[in-house]
């Protein structure tokens, strides 16, 4: 067994998902990488604030997403707007080909709903965290 290359590792992180396009039936390519919710908090890049909304969403009586689509029957409208910056930052930080930062502003609620749903996996992990 030999050590990994750089280039192997972040090929293996790395990884290409499928979300909706803009036409009907249209799916569109994007790379993406695995994210770290106490990394973006302890870097600053998801405020301690949010993490109530994290509770609320993956946590309490289940799971406020699925499908790719975050359920907002229930929220006000300072709630919503807490979901889309934590929703924003989380695409932020896994999206890597094209950044969030090239196609953000273009990028409907559902695409970014869907990229936020890929990048789960992370937020799962932190959930026990949370709840303590």
């Amino acid at each position: 067994m030999s050590v990994i290359s750089v280039e192997a590792f972040k090929a293996k992180a790395t990884r290409i998902i499928e979300i909706d396009g803009f036409e009907p039936d249209e799916k569109v390519e994007i790379r993406i990488k695995p994210i770290s919710m106490l990394g973006m908090i302890a870097g600053g890049k998801l405020p301690n604030n949010l993490l109530s909304t994290i509770d609320s969403l993956f946590a309490k009586g289940g799971s406020k997403v699925q499908n790719g689509v975050v359920d907002t029957s229930d929220m006000s409208a300072d709630d919503l707007k807490t979901v889309m910056t934590l929703i924003d930052s989380i695409c932020n930080e896994c999206m890597i080909e094209p950044t969030f930062n090239d196609i953000g502003e273009y990028m409907n609620d559902t695409q970014k709903s869907q990229v936020m749903t890929e990048a789960m996996g992370g937020i799962n992990a932190l959930i026990p965290f949370i709840q303590k």
